[in-house]
């Protein structure tokens, strides 16, 4: 059967689609997908083109904060936010208050010398979720009484790839994480955690 060039045939069992020469590429809206490549690289057209056409939104975003909502994010999510104030209870962290200004943890002069800290939680060190994380952090701090003074961090469990380790450490945030899910080993990379151990 051929429907504007497009064959499909269900012969030997199979059901696939064939496009008559010149081929796929002919066809109006084909868009060229690299479904073998890294998400983190942007891909190339065949005109070298800095972006695509545009297509249906991705939803990771969505679902990463509905997986912030699930009760195994919300449990992983108390447990380093615990084990980190446990190991830092000498700098007396602060929570932000509801409805006003809800960051995860507030180290007020951590360095000893006047800055703040301002620490986003996020368990899982996936892309989505640093990138909530920054988002959060610089929204955050504008509401605080000392923003000027005030540095920003995220905390995970594992070490973010080095990809948005880079990118965090850009923007001038620290990365701080947890080596395991015992939460007994903290490391980190960045201004911060120069100060913090």
């Amino acid at each position: 059967m051929e429907i504007d060039g497009i064959w499909r045939s269900k012969e030997d069992r199979k059901n696939w689609l064939a496009v008559r020469r010149p081929g796929i590429s002919s066809l109006d809206n084909y868009v060229r997908m690299d479904v073998g490549g890294s998400h983190e690289k942007p891909a190339v057209g065949s005109n070298d083109a800095e972006g695509v056409p545009l297509r249906e939104y991705d939803e990771s975003e969505r679902l990463a904060v509905q997986q912030s909502r699930s009760v195994l994010y919300r449990r992983r999510h108390r447990k380093i936010t615990n084990a980190l104030c446990g190991g830092l209870a000498a700098l007396e962290p602060k929570q932000g208050q509801r409805l006003k200004n809800e960051y995860d943890v507030l180290l007020t002069s951590y360095d000893r010398a006047g800055r703040d800290l301002l620490i986003e939680v996020k368990p899982y060190p996936d892309r989505d979720s640093l990138r909530m994380a920054i988002g959060q952090l610089y929204d955050y701090r504008r509401f605080l009484r000392n923003a000027a003074t005030t540095d920003l961090a995220v905390l995970t469990i594992g070490k973010p790839s080095q990809s948005y380790l880079e990118l965090l450490l850009g923007l001038g945030i620290t990365s701080l994480w947890f080596e395991a899910e015992n939460c007994r080993t903290l490391q980190g990379a960045g201004t911060a955690w120069k100060s913090l151990h």
